[in-house]
């Protein structure tokens, strides 16, 4: 009965680092390896991670030390994060908890910050390490999130899918201080598109030899050959944009390869 499936990658004590999964409905699945040399010498480690109770996210991010979740279909307002440092530990030293007033719809690490996209608002947790000072600030109440599948960083900005357009949250000369804009105004009869559809399937992924942006939505059954997508490219003026036709996504995901 599980989801789309979300990934969290830690690259903490083991050589090749941890992955932790999350479906939406079980509790977060760890993965780890280390070891080198061939298969036959390395240890593979695996475990259910349990959050609080029965808790099954559907979203996860690595956020300065800790394991951060959210999602889950019977706490929808609610973001764990881990111990620091150990992340399938949420009972530790460093947990806890942050009840938001929107559904969180995606998660993003961003300048020290973690952005917080929720239905209908935007918010910022900041001083995760320090409980004392930990908060969580609404950066916007008027614009929302339409799909955890549209995040992605790009140019040192944060591109997401509002019911509106695509947007960016960008750091400003101010410490601390970000803003909002709309990148997608020359395609905005496209957004529309995809956006009156709730049905979507919304994935994404940044091309950085490129400075692409690309987005590609189609729904569940949809034939791979009417499946569309739009591509962005960074320029000194701003984004440009195309649209693709007959690549079908459920998930994607890209890395840097200097090579």
């Amino acid at each position: 009965s599980q989801g789309r499936c979300t990934f969290a990658i830690y690259e903490g004590t083991s050589d090749y680092g941890e992955i932790v999964i999350c479906d939406g409905v079980n509790e977060p699945f760890l993965f780890q390896m280390t070891g080198t040399g061939g298969l036959i010498t390395r240890t593979f480690f695996a475990k259910e991670i349990t959050v609080s109770g029965t808790v099954g996210p559907a979203l996860a991010v690595i956020h300065d030390k800790h394991l951060v979740v959210a999602g889950d279909a019977t706490s929808k307002n609610t973001i764990y994060y881990s111990s620091t440092n150990d992340i399938d530990s949420f009972t530790g030293g460093g947990s806890g908890s942050v009840v938001i007033s929107d559904g969180v719809v995606g998660l993003a690490s961003f300048r020290g910050d973690l952005i917080v996209f929720c239905k209908n608002s935007i918010h910022k947790l900041s001083n995760i390490n320090d409980a004392a000072n930990i908060s969580v600030t609404p950066i916007t109440t008027n614009v929302g999130c339409l799909s955890h599948g549209s995040i992605q960083e790009i140019g040192g900005d944060v591109l997401f899918l509002a019911p509106d357009g695509i947007r960016t949250i960008a750091g400003t000369a101010r410490i601390g201080d970000v803003e909002l804009s709309s990148v997608s105004r020359q395609i905005q009869n496209v957004i529309k598109e995809i956006s009156s559809n709730s049905a979507n399937i919304i994935t994404s992924a940044v091309l950085r030899s490129k400075s692409q942006y690309r987005l590609f939505y189609s729904t569940a059954g949809e034939s791979p050959t009417t499946s569309r997508g739009v591509i962005g490219t960074l320029t000194s003026n701003g984004f440009e944009w195309s649209e693709t036709l007959g690549i079908q996504t459920s998930g994607l995901a890209s890395d840097l390869n200097s090579d």
